[in-house]
């Protein structure tokens, strides 16, 4: 399955776009900023990211 790091600080953003993902049928892995983001992209293989 595709997944997909959203990156935003903003929780709002975060959610809407993750559900509309989800709904499309992606994998989605969310980040609030640039070091849980480069955390999360060192322990885990991701086809895309997304920074909003």
């Amino acid at each position: 399955m595709t997944c997909i790091l959203v990156v935003d600080d903003d929780p709002i953003c975060l959610e809407l776009l993750s559900e509309t993902l989800i709904g499309a049928g992606y994998s989605v892995d969310l980040a609030i900023d640039g070091e849980d983001a480069w955390d999360k992209l060192n322990s885990y293989k991701h086809n895309l990211v997304v920074k909003i």
